[in-house]
């Protein structure tokens, strides 16, 4: 249905909302409410499923249900496991799974472990309590018979005993990925992060392994050493300012680390203004792109391009492993396809080979910021986040009235009074009306493909924009108003890269990579099959991305303008919504 506009609009936080997240809202233009129903989007924790069942057409959440597929250590395991297990062995679709080190879920694999141990005796191992962050429980073991047969909730993997050094010191990098949607799964990675040091120089000695600053990356377990470099401006975490520890780290005393506080500037200067190379790679945390200039500079490794392949085919692997069980929860307990978007912290290391391992994926990210660095890098991400997911803006009186005439209609097979209103150009997902997954769907003036055979006939490059399904123009506007997040899947430089490894081939996730391969003319479906190549194979990073449709815009999306200027995606399906003013990118709002 069409929404009215709203001349407020609101967010409402549920538990922690660090700054980055409370200032990219606020320069947005969305005023904070704690209570009621008029909200437009909700950023905190996850939902129950009653207050799922609740959301309106237009109202988004920062969780998906079932999140914790990702998000909890054993159930990502477990996941990435299982799906490796189904697909034949030594396949391309096997390899595509191979992201995660050998490990054990104890007590349920304690045989296993114990065989291994065996087998290896020299083996270093890591161990980490399932469910927990920062850092907590985790240590190195440096005497597997320590181990009890009835540990619970443990895991215990094979340690990443040859990381790669800078400066010789250990690190992981922080990937940002994003959803927007589970099916048709819409899937993205932000191509700036955080590359995070221990502060002690690494040592594969095992008399060190009870070192945590040495072996751990983490920044709660590192930020309390003495020997924690600090950004410009970073408050302090009761460490030496200038203490770099042994090594050659970066010291804060660098004339490369001398800048002002995150809170001298708004996040519209740090974010548009090109920031100081140098200070990209400074201290005890840089950003990816600090890392980027850093190993081109040195002609280190195979090539940024290379990595981050590396870095995307994991984040797919991972979604795409969890992949059922979301869309299972995600299916049971939200009305509307697009209610829910969720970023997620991919924690990855790299060994001094440049090959890529997934370590573990957060749910809910630290967002916190206490330098300039985190304040750009994090705030920037979540004001190009939800300029790309485009809210928009409606009046909740008006849609409850709309919703229940149109109730009403069906229940009495009566026409729905003038003015009742009709689709929204994108706004929703599956409604009472329609068929899960199809957001009223179909073509214009065409019957939409229903299963995956009928789909094999449909030639997109036949249709016009105004016979497109909705799947495929909400994916267009997002995709215009990306910004600088980067689309994984369906994959950029080929549409059915990941087909193959998904446990069901569902009929969206086909229609949306067939019309991105007929209608760029790259990749193994631009012939309109529906088959793909290996996770593995190939490729670079990043990408051009398709054409955006011009005859379909979504109604007044509460969006920052375009990169190359005018307004973002502003005109409703079927006409009369007014453009926004409201723009995402940081100082945009009113």
């Amino acid at each position: 249905m069409a929404p009215l506009l709203s001349p407020v609009l609101y967010v409402k936080y549920g538990g922690v909302a660090n700054t980055p997240v409370r200032v990219a809202f606020r320069e947005a233009g969305l005023r904070p409410t704690r209570k009621g129903r008029r909200w437009l989007v909700q950023w905190g924790g996850i939902l129950d499923a009653a207050a799922l069942a609740r959301l309106h057409e237009f109202q988004r959440v920062n969780h998906f249900p079932g999140t914790w597929e990702l998000g909890h250590k054993g159930h990502l395991y477990r996941n990435v496991y299982n799906a490796r297990r189904r697909c034949r062995a030594a396949s391309p679709a096997a390899e595509a799974f191979d992201v995660v080190p050998r490990f054990y879920l104890l007590p349920r694999d304690y045989e296993e472990f114990r065989a291994d141990v065996d087998r290896f005796p020299d083996r270093m191992y890591i161990q980490k309590p399932t469910n927990s962050s920062r850092g907590r429980g985790v240590r190195m073991v440096s005497r597997p018979d320590s181990i009890p047969r009835d540990a619970k909730d443990l895991l215990v993997q094979h340690y990443i005993a040859n990381p790669l050094l800078l400066n010789g010191f250990k690190f992981d990098m922080r990937v940002y990925a994003a959803a927007t949607c589970l099916d048709p799964l819409r899937l993205y990675v932000f191509p700036d992060g955080l590359a995070r040091f221990a502060t002690e120089p690494y040592s594969a000695d095992k008399a060190d392994l009870s070192n945590r600053c040495m072996h751990l990356t983490n920044y709660s377990v590192n930020k309390k050493s003495n020997k924690f470099v600090r950004q410009p401006g970073q408050q302090p975490h009761g460490g030496d300012p200038s203490g770099a520890g042994a090594g050659r780290h970066p010291r804060a005393s660098d004339p490369s680390c001398s800048g002002s506080t995150c809170a001298s500037a708004p996040l519209s200067s740090l974010v548009s203004q090109p920031p100081d190379p140098a200070s990209e790679c400074c201290g005890s945390k840089w950003s990816l792109r600090g890392l980027r200039a850093h190993l081109e500079e040195r002609g280190l490794g195979p090539g940024w391009p290379a990595v981050w392949r590396q870095v995307c085919d994991i984040v797919a692997a991972a979604v795409i492993a969890a992949e059922p069980r979301m869309n299972t929860e995600f299916k049971m307990k939200v009305p509307h396809r697009n209610n829910c978007f969720e970023v997620w912290g991919f924690d990855i290391m790299l060994t001094d080979s440049f090959r890529a391992w997934l370590i573990e994926a957060n749910t809910c990210p630290s967002l916190a910021a206490d330098s300039e660095l985190d304040m750009r890098v994090k705030g920037g991400m979540v004001s190009e986040l939800m300029h790309m997911i485009g809210p928009v803006p409606y009046d909740v009186e008006v849609y409850e009235k709309t919703a229940e005439a149109k109730r009403q209609a069906r229940l009495t097979g009566l026409p729905m009074a003038a003015g009742g209103g009709g689709k929204a150009g994108g706004g929703g997902g599956a409604g009472d009306d329609d068929p899960p997954g199809t957001s009223g769907g179909g073509f214009g003036g065409v019957v939409a493909p229903r299963t995956l055979q009928e789909l094999d006939g449909v030639d997109f490059t036949d249709l016009a924009p105004g016979q497109l399904p909705d799947i495929v123009l909400e994916a267009e506007a997002e995709m215009a108003r990306r910004g600088s997040w980067q689309r994984v899947f369906p994959c950029e430089e080929d549409p059915g890269r990941y087909l193959n490894l998904f446990e069901t081939p569902r009929l969206n996730n086909m229609l949306l990579c067939k019309y991105y391969a007929q209608t760029s003319g790259v990749g193994s479906l631009a012939a309109g099959g529906t088959g793909s190549r290996s996770a593995r194979s190939g490729g670079g990073g990043g990408g051009g991305g398709s054409e955006v449709l011009e005859a379909w815009r979504r109604p007044a999306s509460v969006g920052r303008a375009g990169r190359t200027g005018g307004a973002a995606v502003a005109a409703a399906a079927g006409g009369g919504s007014r453009p926004s003013t409201r723009e995402w990118r940081p100082g945009g709002g009113n």
